[in-house]
């Protein structure tokens, strides 16, 4: 009796039911994958599939720091960055969010779309293969998570609280179930 109880608890713990929709996915695509590529394909279009537009009543992103700095990519890419560390409260695993500057001094704003949250990088190291999908374009509810965004072409950076407001709002995700 004592086997069938736990064959059957096991069993109902091995569907998808408790899985979000980018898990559901993946457990239906991942069965023919026979290369890192295959898996990376995989979950880059399992991410496009699954990703929603969050509601704007909970998109605002509350717990983030964001610091302008020469931060390193590991692509030879010169200028200043972002720094943005956040953590995810929303009912969602974060695929995309947009970060608006507010120009004090010359009033425009400039956005950015970010769908890669990689983090930063000791000075001096490279990039020699990109990551994997579900790890850098993904933050996870629940998560806190650290990563670069390229703002080289602002001017004024070096006084970056005298001349610009900033904000942020998470625009797409993966629902939790």
């Amino acid at each position: 009796m004592k086997l069938l109880i736990t064959t059957i608890f096991a069993l109902g713990f091995s569907s998808t039911a408790f899985a979000n929709p980018y898990d559901d996915c993946i457990l239906q695509n991942m069965k023919g994958a026979k290369t890192k590529e295959m898996v990376f394909a995989i979950e880059r279009a399992c991410i496009g599939k699954t990703s929603v537009d969050i509601p704007d009543k909970v998109s605002t992103l509350r717990q983030v720091n964001a610091f302008s700095g020469n931060y390193n990519t590991g692509y030879g890419d010169k200028g200043t960055k972002f720094l943005i560390k956040l953590e995810n409260t929303l009912p969602y695993d974060i695929t995309e969010i947009k970060l608006y500057f507010i120009n004090k001094k010359a009033p425009s704003i400039k956005s950015y779309v970010v769908d890669v949250f990689n983090e930063p990088l000791p000075q001096g190291a490279i990039v020699v293969e990109l990551g994997e999908p579900g790890l850098a374009q993904i933050i996870k509810a629940n998560q806190s998570r650290a990563f670069v965004v390229n703002v080289s072409d602002l001017a004024g950076l070096d006084h970056f609280n005298e001349n610009y407001d900033w904000v942020i709002y998470a625009t797409k995700g993966i629902p939790l179930k």
